[in-house]
């Protein structure tokens, strides 16, 4: 199995099983912030709680030794976990949730957090006390809610009319033809869309800063 297949294996299966735990799940259009997943929530429907989810997956095989590295900068992150998948030789599926105090137990090198994963996993505590279950469901929650109102301030929420801006992308082109009739102009993505207004709404120290866009 190719290592992008298997990747995308282990993200459905770990996006359904957190979904089948009672949690609002989304694909990101694009990685922010290590943010494979991320597990949403209304907070007295005043703003939207996040937790960014980064999926790894490794395949356990004899002979072979695994680890998975993640940036100092994710872990700082409160809200920020790690879901790894584990497929065993035998096709068994494994599942552990890690969060920000396990995460900083781990090996710390040139800004790198590394989890060593031996063909013996399961008989390592660091893997025993993590699996994903009725537990890590509690303290995600747990996360969720206490993340603060204060954090209100942080977030910059814009919503973009589709239909506006629709015609407003033809009219920038219709222009751009007058000026440029020689050119070939490409209709932009909206992925691309979202990232240029991205980048000119960060002001105001805009680290640490969420970003929440409403395409109606």
């Amino acid at each position: 199995m190719d290592t992008s297949r298997l990747e995308k294996q282990g993200e459905n299966y770990i996006s359904s099983e957190l979904t089948r735990f009672g949690l609002d799940v989304s694909k990101p259009l694009f990685d922010i912030n290590g943010a494979d997943l991320r597990i949403e929530k209304n907070i007295n429907n005043k703003y939207l709680s996040i937790i960014l989810v980064q999926c790894k997956t490794r395949s356990i095989k004899k002979g072979n030794s695994n680890n998975i590295i993640i940036p100092e900068s994710y872990v700082n992150n409160d809200n920020f976990i790690v879901v790894l998948y584990l497929i065993e030789e035998n096709g068994k599926i494994n599942l552990f949730c890690f969060f920000k105090e396990q995460m900083q137990k781990w090996s710390l090198k040139n800004g790198k957090y590394s989890l060593s994963i031996p063909y013996n996993f399961e008989k390592k505590s660091v893997f025993e006390l993590n699996k994903l279950n009725n537990s890590s469901i509690i303290k995600i929650n747990s996360i969720l809610e206490n993340q603060k109102l204060k954090n209100l301030k942080k977030d910059t929420t814009l919503i973009i009319d589709g239909i506006f801006l629709e015609k407003a992308v033809i009219k920038t082109r219709e222009l751009y033809k007058k000026i440029y009739p020689d050119k070939i102009l490409k209709k932009p993505k909206i992925n691309d869309l979202i990232r240029y207004f991205y980048s000119y709404a960060r002001f105001e120290n805009s680290i640490n800063k969420n970003f929440f866009f409403f395409v109606l």
